[in-house]
């Protein structure tokens, strides 16, 4: 091959990579745009998910990963090093963040998550309550993941 083909090669696979961008950014603003769109008109939903981690008074780490659809809190994963007892209750802690609107007031969910623990008889060491939820707050104000 010589050097003017060489050269013309490069420039026409230089072409197609610029063009390969722009067709994939046109594609991603169309589909962010009709999703917006569509989930307004109800043809489906906005799935969105949030996650934020966060070291609360006593060196514990707290983690939360939300999932939402339509601005309301569909799935919640909780993880952390602080303890709960009984240990397997974490999915009735998690259950009770779930139908929580976003943005959300802090007082009901505070009074959901209560609930949740002194029905279930819970027990959380090294983290209160409040750690979780404002670590929920982070995860939402940060963004979608």
């Amino acid at each position: 091959m010589g050097a003017g083909n060489a050269q013309r090669h490069c420039a026409a696979l230089r072409r197609s990579f610029a063009f390969r961008r722009k067709a994939n950014r046109l594609k991603l603003c169309f589909t962010t745009y009709f999703s917006r769109f569509w989930a307004k008109k109800g043809v489906f939903s906005l799935q969105v998910k949030y996650s934020a981690s966060e070291k609360v008074a006593g060196g514990k780490l707290v983690s939360i990963e939300v999932s939402a659809e339509d601005n309301v809190v569909s799935g919640v994963k909780i993880t952390g090093d602080f303890f709960l007892h009984p240990e397997e209750s974490i999915s009735d802690l998690e259950s009770s963040l779930v139908g929580v609107k976003i943005p959300f007031d802090w007082i009901d969910t505070e009074k959901k998550l209560l609930t949740a623990i002194t029905d279930k008889r819970l027990e959380l060491v090294g983290v209160k309550s409040g750690n979780i939820i404002s670590v929920m707050q982070k995860a939402v104000s940060e963004g979608p993941k």
